[in-house]
């Protein structure tokens, strides 16, 4: 799983890179971690090899609102999750098809459910259906052996 941050303010680059190693180690899943101080600077010659984008609103050279316009532009598939400090602005986001928003600072759990829901969110579709396949087929199977349990008893 890769994820970029885009963030200006180191503090916060420390921050969300800490949880995201936390939540590596906890769910025993390798995330590599690119981190980009400005829009600019994942925008320029920007290629769609991201799972996820975490994405500061207020920035000096190029604002995280612009950086999404112009990500979607190349990569419709990216989750993008916005980290900001300015709420007014998260309305703004399903503009662009942000799956989410962090108002920092954050706490970690709150920040690792939202990342869960964000990773599970961005996946891609055939994945997403394989997931939901098994789960259902776990419950077919859960009430075919409850029905039979019952009608075995029945019997006996």
């Amino acid at each position: 799983y890769k994820i970029a941050i885009v963030e200006d303010e180191i503090q916060y680059q420390k921050m969300f890179e800490s949880y995201i190693n936390k939540y590596s180690k906890e769910k025993g899943e390798p995330i590599s971690i690119s981190i980009f101080n400005d829009g600019l600077d994942i925008t320029e010659n920007y290629e769609p090899s991201w799972d996820a984008i975490l994405l500061d609103i207020r920035m000096k050279n190029q604002d995280g609102m612009s950086a999404a316009h112009v990500i979607r532009e190349h990569d419709k598939d990216v989750a993008i999750m916005f980290i900001t400090t300015l709420a007014q602005y998260v309305i703004n986001g399903y503009e662009v098809g942000a799956l989410d928003y962090v108002l920092k600072p954050v706490e970690y759990d709150k920040f690792a459910m939202r990342f869960e829901r964000l990773k599970l969110t961005g996946m891609p579709n055939d994945v997403m259906i394989r997931i939901l396949l098994t789960i259902v087929s776990i419950l077919l199977t859960a009430l075919l052996t409850f029905f039979n349990i019952k009608r075995w008893k029945k019997a006996n």
